[in-house]
């Protein structure tokens, strides 16, 4: 009987940050990301999302961290020499438009004044999460 699960897998990352709530803002209301678990009081805070069996959970950190004010380095598009934390999350081309416009709204900083083609020839905009984290949003604009 062939097994499709791969022998070594990453289930779940843990990621620290400041404030749950504030990034679940980020990205429950304005990407749109299916929450798979939350809990913000004084002695915990996790976010979880389940994105297609690889699972994120940002954690509330127990002393404050600081916030990265710069892109994280990303060679094909030139960013400065920053080595921050960066996620890439995939589109369809409409939710693209609609998250771009809506994280525009809210005065989020993009890298550039619009999407920029990829190396893998994905288009991508790049916008900074409440925690100055780096998050790619792409699409492929052959949909």
């Amino acid at each position: 009987m062939e097994n499709d699960q791969p022998e070594v897998a990453i289930s779940w990352v843990n990621i620290a940050v400041n404030d749950v709530s504030e990034m679940r803002h980020f990205y429950t209301d304005l990407i749109g990301l299916e929450e798979m678990a939350f809990a913000d009081t004084d002695e915990f805070g996790m976010l979880g999302y389940n994105c297609g069996g690889f699972h994120i959970a940002f954690i509330k950190a127990f002393r404050e961290i600081p916030v990265a004010t710069e892109f994280a380095h990303i060679p094909s598009i030139g960013a400065p020499p920053y080595n921050g934390t960066s996620f890439s999350i995939v589109l369809t081309k409409d939710r693209f438009d609609e998250v771009v416009g809506r994280l525009a709204d809210e005065g989020y900083q993009f890298q550039t004044d619009g999407p920029v083609q990829e190396f893998h020839g994905m288009m991508l905009h790049r916008v900074m999460d409440p925690m100055g984290y780096t998050v790619d949003l792409a699409y492929s604009p052959e949909e």
